[in-house]
């Protein structure tokens, strides 16, 4: 039963919104807004299932519009790109059962669900379609509850391409997807709309961390600057500190660097050995697949496979793989942590 299920009748009589919060105590305050949260889940499931209806049956006669997407645009308050993510959404769960299963019943998120859906339909060009399955599982285990996080997940699809690593850069690391627009707006201003890859990303949100941070006033007074105004004053100070530097100038202190977290053991393998073959040998009790080796073939295995896997890990943008993280070793100042377990 799906965590909308077991809270329906624990909402408030009446419309939530009406609720007068002051007569709530705390503990009912905090009750209303995990049941509320539960109920939105809920309907955004059905919402996904609905719209693989329409996008399914409903023709551009009955929508009166060109597709199923532009129709929910039209008619809600939701924007082209997000109607565009729901029926996107919809359509990926209808080729993915399994991962439709634990989407409508509640158990992992749109955004987690989404991004399973697209490494499953991009897995590594290396793996087997027998290793499909388990891997699947384990992602979808990694996704399950509220204490699933987008990184951690994440994490586990770099671990799976680390272990059919090939020449392809993952999308998250592709180069060749770079865009970066800044076009003046006709009120005189410039919009800024980009796409980066993860290196370029982790340097951009380094380089703004600090400057971005809120600063309160010499009377202590907190700064009211939103987050997004606080980012914008950081791009224009980063630009005014290097055009005032010139090409080749520098500043005193330190230069602005990006840090990376990598087991020296991962950094120091060939690509794939670590893992290929006898390498990725699990503990479990799985048969091997001999189309696969003698990699793992259940889920528990490859939890277990993906668990002793590493790959590096940036500050900001969280997993990237080896190979990036050979690239910005070549230039780099190592700091060696020791790991002690202490019986």
């Amino acid at each position: 039963m799906g965590d909308g299920e077991r809270t329906q009748g624990a909402l408030p009589d009446g419309d939530p919104a009406d609720v007068d919060t002051l007569r709530l105590t705390e503990t009912q305050l905090l009750e209303t807004v995990l049941a509320v949260s539960a109920e939105i889940t809920r309907l955004e499931a059905n919402r996904v299932r609905l719209m693989d209806a329409v996008d399914s049956r409903c023709r551009v006669d009955v929508l009166g519009h060109p597709n199923a997407k532009a129709w929910l645009a039209a008619h809600t308050m939701l924007e082209p790109g997000a109607a565009g993510r729901i029926v996107n959404l919809a359509r990926g769960l209808r080729a993915q059962p399994t991962v439709a299963g634990k989407f409508y019943g509640c158990k992992i998120s749109a955004d987690h669900a989404g991004l399973i859906l697209r490494f499953c339909e991009r897995p590594p060009k290396g793996m087997p379609l027998s290793a499909l399955g388990p891997v699947l599982d384990a992602l979808l285990t990694a996704a399950d509850g509220p204490q699933a996080r987008t990184d951690l997940i994440r994490e586990g699809i770099a671990k799976v391409e680390r272990i059919f690593e090939s020449d392809e850069h993952p999308a998250s690391e592709d180069l060749d997807r770079n865009e970066l627009h800044a076009s003046k707006t006709l009120n005189g201003r410039v919009s800024v709309k980009g796409d980066l890859d993860a290196v370029t990303g982790e340097m951009l949100l380094t380089a703004l961390s600090k400057l971005a941070a809120p600063r309160p006033a010499t009377d202590g007074a907190r700064d009211e600057r939103t987050p997004g105004r606080r980012r914008a004053d950081a791009f224009t100070e980063l630009l005014r500190r290097y055009l005032a530097a010139g090409l080749n100038g520098t500043e005193s202190g330190e230069r602005p660097h990006i840090s990376v977290q990598v087991r020296a053991r991962d950094l120091a393998d060939a690509r794939g050995t670590d893992r290929s073959d006898s390498g990725a040998q699990a503990s479990g009790t799985g048969p091997a697949d001999p189309a696969f080796g003698d990699r793992p073939t259940s889920a528990e295995d490859w939890a277990a496979v993906l668990a002793e896997t590493g790959v590096a890990w940036a500050a900001w943008m969280g997993p990237l793989t080896i190979t990036a993280a050979r690239h910005l070793s070549c230039d780099a100042q190592v700091s060696t942590a020791l790991s002690v377990n202490l019986v």
